[in-house]
């Protein structure tokens, strides 16, 4: 008599079929216990086979063994003697993957299942079908060094990880001869002893690119040693960066004040005390800002005898004294370094048209100010726009009483948003020096890396100058080089609305070995760095 056993999970999927009905459909789902998705891959340069499996990520890695179809028998697997043994790892999201290997290759049976699951409660649980390949490597590298040639990157390449094939397994390195032969470099073969575990670097020895050796890489394997292999190490460019923040330099305007008062007013004790009163404040306003200041002093309207009047009537007026309010200006700067500004305070109460003549006078001071060598002119009205419909100025303060609690508050504002008046240097060709990078010895190259904002020229002694848009640039036999930026000169600007132009720059020099691959802040590996135009090592463009 022949007895039949049957799986267990069988037996329970009959008796719910029993419970539901005879006629009701059922849907067996798949154990977490199956392995599932077989991938098998046999390598010539390890000739190894190599094995991974899944199983649900619901499934308890303790509770199941595997058994894998060898020499015509299915035998269990210690997966911890692996040549590359590992735990189950995460894979795939919902997965838990597992690897085996076997030396040599392996042929998958024909007439039973390939691996199977062995489970301490639900017993044998058949796998998939295997899906078998086969590739010449598992593996490759291509080194170059980094950090001047302090450290090698292996760029080492695990092709099966590469390719889908998920697997953990850690590989390591070792420094060996080299030998120039017919200008060929020719490795020697790497030593028994001496391998380190690989990481994302490989530390080089001090000196070595006098003599550069090669670099050795295998995976590591618990039964044997692995077939390495091995490539040459080639000094990689020595580069070294350049940071400048550069603010071009301010020039602060003295300050030379006149007041011009052409008021009406009918009581001149009155007149008197609103000049005082706008002088007083804003004189007292520098003082309290600190800020130099020198006043030429109060002037008056002319009649048309040219004799001054009291600047309280202006039916009495005719034209105004500028050439004398020039003249006392030129005077005063001749003691003064620094070509100062000339604010020339304006008093006005009247919403009135001016005549003809004064108004023709300011328009001739304004436009002969921009253009001579005697103070900048900054006019300041105090009082309204109506009364010079063609004068631009700098600045209008509306007339008010004095004892208008927003009187002085809108002088003192006024002070201190346009004083010290402001300027920069001529920026047409401005001119900025380029220090040598730190650590740097001899550097033969440079390379702009960042630029704000963009330069036009590059110069250096015994230069050519060239583009600064160039790259990369010899960097001078003796001297430092130069940018050149041509940039809007500002000049005579109010001091709330200067903003000294700032020069931003990145900038990387190399000293030696410049024409050797590098590899760059994006991770990118290019085959010079004099040819990887607009790449840095140090930072990225």
């Amino acid at each position: 008599m022949v007895r039949t056993s049957l799986h267990p999970l069988l037996v329970a999927g009959l008796v719910l079929l029993w419970l539901s009905g005879g006629c009701s459909f059922v849907d067996f789902e798949t154990s977490p216990y199956t392995p599932r998705g077989l991938q098998v891959r046999y390598s010539d340069q390890d000739d190894l086979t190599f094995f991974v499996w899944r199983l649900t990520q619901s499934a308890d890695p303790a509770l199941v063994e595997f058994e894998l179809w060898q020499d015509g028998a299915h035998r269990p697997l210690d997966l911890a003697t692996a040549p590359y043994p590992s735990e189950p790892f995460a894979c795939d999201r919902l997965y838990l993957c597992f690897q085996y290997q076997l030396p040599g290759r392996w042929t998958a049976p024909t007439d039973t299942v390939a691996l199977r699951a062995v489970h301490q409660r639900f017993g044998t649980i058949p796998g998939a079908e295997p899906r078998s390949s086969e590739v010449p490597q598992t593996y490759a590298f291509d080194p170059v060094p980094a950090s001047n040639n302090q450290v090698a990157n292996p760029q080492l390449v695990d092709l099966l990880v590469e390719d889908g094939f998920p697997i953990r397994r850690s590989f390591e390195w070792v420094l060996t001869g080299a030998d120039e032969i017919d200008s060929q470099i020719v490795c020697e073969p790497p030593p028994a002893n001496g391998w380190s575990p690989l990481s994302a670097t490989v530390p080089l020895p001090q000196g070595w690119t006098d003599d550069p050796p090669c670099l050795a890489v295998r995976p590591r394997r618990s039964d044997r040693n692995a077939t390495a292999l091995v490539a040459p190490l080639s000094p990689g460019p020595e580069l070294y960066l350049g940071n400048l923040d550069h603010i071009i330099e301010t020039i602060r305007h003295p300050t030379q004040v006149a007041f011009l008062v052409d008021l009406q007013v009918s009581n001149s004790g009155r007149c008197e005390q609103l000049v005082n009163a706008v002088r007083h404040t804003i004189l007292d306003e520098f003082a309290e800002e600190r800020k130099p200041v020198h006043e030429l002093g109060v002037y008056y309207p002319r009649d048309a005898t040219g004799a001054p009047t009291s600047g309280c009537d202006q039916s009495e007026s005719l034209t105004y004294p500028l050439s004398t309010i020039e003249a006392d200006a030129l005077d005063a700067m001749a003691d003064q370094s620094v070509r100062p500004a000339l604010a020339l305070i304006v008093l006005n109460n009247l919403q009135l048209p001016v005549n003809v003549e004064k108004n023709a006078q300011l328009l001739e001071l304004t436009a002969r100010a921009d253009t001579d060598s005697g103070p900048g002119l900054i006019p300041w009205l105090i009082g309204f726009g109506t009364s010079y419909p063609t004068i631009t100025w700098a600045n209008t303060t509306p007339w008010m009483p004095v004892e208008s609690r927003d009187f002085e508050p809108s002088l003192r504002s006024a002070v201190r948003y346009l004083f010290p008046l402001s300027s920069t240097p001529a920026l047409e060709d401005y001119a900025l020096e380029l220090p040598r990078p730190s650590g740097s010895q001899t550097p033969r190259y440079m390379r702009i890396c960042q630029s704000s904002p963009a330069p036009v020229l590059y110069t250096g002694e015994g230069l050519t100058p060239q583009s600064a848009q160039s790259d990369p640039h010899p960097w001078p036999s003796s001297g430092l080089p130069a940018l050149h930026y041509m940039l809007p000169t500002q000049s005579f600007i109010p001091f709330g609305e200067f903003s000294a132009p700032r020069l931003a720059l990145t900038y990387e020099a190399c000293d030696r070995f410049c024409d050797n691959p590098f590899q760059a802040r994006n991770g990118q590996t290019y085959p010079s760095w004099l040819g990887a135009r607009n790449q840095c090592q140090w930072v990225t463009p």
